[in-house]
C-alpha cells in the first residue's frame, strides 16, 4: 500500500512536462502493470491539466512507454536453446559387439 501511494503520488505530481519521464521511472520500477491504460486513467485524476494537456501528456507517456517497450524487447534473451532441467530419465542401451572379416581359403 505504501508504494502504491508512493507512486500514486510520483503520478499526480509530476509537472504536465516531466510526466512521461515519470510514467517511464514508474514502468521501471514496477513492470509491465503500468501500462498505458493506467496512464489513462491516471490522467482524470488531473484536476490541474486541461484536456488538452492531458491528451497531449496521454500521447508523449504512450511513445516513451512504447519506445522503452522495443528496446527491452530488444535485449530479452530466449532460453528455449538451454538444456533445461527435466523429471524424466532416459535410458540408453549400449551392446558391444565384436565383428571379425572370415577368411576365405582357396
Amino acid at each position: 500500500d505504501v508504494y502504491k501511494r508512493q507512486v500514486h503520488g510520483d503520478f499526480l505530481e509530476s509537472s504536465p512536462a516531466m510526466l512521461s519521464m515519470t510514467c517511464l521511472e514508474i514502468r521501471k520500477s514496477v513492470g509491465p502493470g503500468f501500462s498505458t491504460k493506467t496512464v489513462k486513467v491516471m490522467l482524470e485524476l488531473r484536476t490541474d491539466m486541461d484536456l488538452d494537456e492531458r491528451k497531449d501528456a496521454y500521447q508523449a507517456s504512450k511513445d516513451v512507454l512504447n519506445t522503452y517497450d522495443e528496446s527491452e524487447s530488444e535485449r530479452t534473451v530466449s532460453y528455449t536453446h538451454l538444456t533445461l532441467p527435466t523429471i524424466y530419465s532416459v535410458q540408453i542401451s549400449v551392446v558391444a559387439v565384436s565383428l571379425k572379416k572370415k577368411k576365405e581359403i582357396t
